[in-house]
């Protein structure tokens, strides 16, 4: 195994690769949600769900996180090996995924992450609702958007979150705004 900057990682395999937002104390691990980076509008998007089978994943990131140890939140990166989904890293930068999974979650990522700190027991784990992308945005390239989530940075960065019903509505709604701050 080799460390770096606070990361574990197991291996470095090519392919598709899945991250999941885990939350875990002494009692147990839940898995808030997944997601996948992707462009979209010429634009990296994270995108939530990352696909087909994700219960089979929420079974492996639980798994992962009991024999990692982990305590508080953290994000397990798997990748698809052979037809199979392996560990490649555990970290905790979250970035517009997080945003994505708290949309499709309901469950506030940062209020929970202070609550495991203080001792407080896990919820329940969420059943996912919906489709999430996010993006990170430059803030000047941004104006008031109704149906959207913003979340703006100290770096003159936001991350932008669209939530609907359907995978297609909740990207037209990211893409307008991914398109208006191309032409800005």
């Amino acid at each position: 195994r080799q460390r770096c900057k606070g990361e574990l990682f197991a291996q470095r395999p090519v392919g598709e690769r899945v991250h999941l937002l885990v939350a875990a104390d002494e009692t147990g691990a839940i898995v808030l949600g997944e997601w996948t980076e992707r462009p979209l509008e010429a634009a990296p998007i994270a995108a939530s769900p990352a696909g087909e089978v994700e219960q089979g994943r929420r079974e492996l990131g639980r798994a992962l996180s009991r024999a990692l140890v982990i305590r508080g939140l953290a994000v397990l990166t798997l990748a698809k090996l052979s037809g199979s989904w392996a560990f490649e890293s555990a970290g905790t930068a979250m970035g517009p995924g997080a945003l994505a999974v708290e949309a499709r979650s309901g469950v506030p990522v940062f209020p929970l992450a202070y609550d495991l700190l203080c001792g407080k027991p896990l919820p329940p784990e969420p059943t996912p609702r919906g489709f999430a992308c996010a993006a990170r945005l430059r803030t000047e390239s941004l104006s008031s958007i109704s149906s959207l989530r913003i979340e703006s940075g100290l770096d003159g960065t936001a991350f932008v979150c669209a939530h609907a019903p359907e995978q297609d509505q909740a990207e037209r709604r990211l893409a307008r705004v991914l398109g208006a701050g191309a032409k800005r």
